[in-house]
C-alpha cells in the first residue's frame, strides 16, 4: 500500500516538473517581453531608434517637393530623391536592409502624402509592384484659365502648410 502512495507521488512530481518547466519559459519570455516594452536594453534585441533627424517636422516633404519642383520636368525615382535627402539631411545607413526601407517606407511615404496632395504625379511604369520604387515629377501645371485660378489657391494653402523660411 505505501508503495503505491509512492508510485503514485513519484508520477505526479515527474509531472509537476514537466508543467514547472514550461511555466518557467513562459515567465522568462513575458519577462523578456515586459523590459522591451519599457524601453529597457535587452539581451539579444537589438537598440531601434525610432525617428530619424530631418530638422523640424515636414522638412522631408519640404525637400522632396523643393527638389521636384527646382527639377522640373525632369523626372525623378525614389532611389535618387533618396539619395539626395541622404545627402542634405547629412544621413548614413548602416546596412543595404536599412537603406531599402528609407527608401521605400521613408521618403516613399513622404512621395505618397504629396501626390495625394496633388502636388507631385507618381509616372506609371509597367508591371508595378506595391512598395516598388517609382518615377515621380512635379504635377503639371493646367494652362487653362480655370486651372490658373486653382493653381493660384493652393499656391496659397501650399504657402500656408509650407511656410517659406
Amino acid at each position: 500500500m505505501l508503495q503505491g502512495e509512492l508510485d503514485r507521488i513519484d508520477v505526479e512530481l515527474a509531472r509537476m516538473s514537466v508543467q514547472r518547466a514550461s511555466v518557467a519559459k513562459a515567465r522568462e519570455a513575458c519577462e523578456r517581453s515586459l523590459a522591451y516594452m519599457a524601453g529597457r536594453h535587452v539581451p539579444g534585441l537589438p537598440t531601434v531608434s525610432a525617428h530619424r533627424e530631418y530638422g523640424r517636422r515636414g522638412d522631408l516633404q519640404r525637400f522632396l517637393a523643393s527638389t521636384l519642383r527646382d527639377t522640373f520636368p525632369v523626372r525623378s525615382s525614389t532611389s535618387e530623391l533618396a539619395e539626395l535627402a541622404l545627402a542634405h539631411f547629412g544621413l548614413v545607413m548602416s546596412s543595404a536592409a536599412e537603406l531599402y526601407d528609407f527608401k521605400t517606407s521613408t521618403v516613399g511615404r513622404s512621395l505618397r502624402r504629396l501626390q495625394k496632395l496633388g502636388v507631385i504625379e507618381r509616372l506609371s511604369t509597367p508591371h508595378r509592384v506595391k512598395r516598388a520604387l517609382g518615377t515621380w515629377q512635379w504635377a503639371q501645371p493646367d494652362m487653362s484659365l480655370d486651372g490658373l485660378r486653382c493653381s493660384q489657391a493652393a499656391r496659397t494653402d501650399e504657402e500656408a502648410v509650407w511656410p517659406s523660411q
